[in-house]
């Protein structure tokens, strides 16, 4: 276990469990790194070599010369912030793939809608942004003519969730008032288009904005 390449700890066990699949791992971080492990921390793995390719280009990640030839796992706050509350002995941790996936995009209360596109989506992929106005409000979940098969004008369906209280504030008891603002939006003009993330990937994104 490395902290910015030092030698901060060791796994100790693993554990397989076949009901779900998972594995745990029984970790021991030193007394000196201790201090650092708290409920912010997020521990991925820096083994190998982590490329993405997304819309917004390509970013590579690499650990240090030991983790790439004999594995390791890292661990850090993301935001910078050693402030959280620090955690006892048998804390429990999700161990990701990457540290791209540390920082994967999470929406609280997310909405499905289906948008109809007459043009042609390539370059857009599963997990592509949704955004509003640079600010990202969702995922694309799948682009499939199933979705709405009987469209006269075979216009290429793109389902996405979205969570409008990343716009503004919205109750989270239930789904009706983020339902009801999207639809008042949409009748004020607001439209979906697609844009080019990153002219080096060609990688599509799904913007959303008033038209007038």
């Amino acid at each position: 276990i490395l902290y910015k390449g030092l030698g901060a700890g060791k796994i100790e066990s693993r554990i397989f469990h076949p009901e779900n699949g998972k594995i745990e791992f029984g970790a021991f971080v030193s007394k000196q790194f201790a201090p650092l492990v708290r409920k912010n921390t997020k521990f991925w793995n820096v083994s190998g070599i982590d490329v993405q390719i997304g819309a917004n280009g390509m970013q590579l990640h690499a650990g240090t010369l030991e983790s790439i030839l004999v594995g390791g796992i890292t661990f850090g706050q993301l935001d910078g912030a050693v402030s959280a509350p620090l955690v006892n002995d048998g804390a429990t941790f999700v161990l990701y793939d990457s540290e791209s996936d540390t920082k994967k995009f999470v929406m609280r209360n997310s909405l499905p809608y289906l948008l109809l596109f007459s043009g042609s989506v390539r370059g857009l992929n599963e997990d592509a942004p949704v955004e509003f106005r640079g600010v990202r409000i969702g995922t694309v979940n799948g682009v499939s003519f199933s979705y709405f098969p009987n469209d006269p004008e075979r216009r290429v369906p793109v389902l996405i969730q979205i969570d409008p209280t990343l716009i503004t504030n919205l109750p989270t008891e239930s789904t009706e008032a983020a339902e009801k603002f999207v639809e008042d939006a949409v009748r004020n003009g607001l439209r979906a288009s697609l844009k080019i993330g990153s002219y080096l990937t060609t990688q599509m994104y799904v913007d959303l904005d008033f038209q007038k």
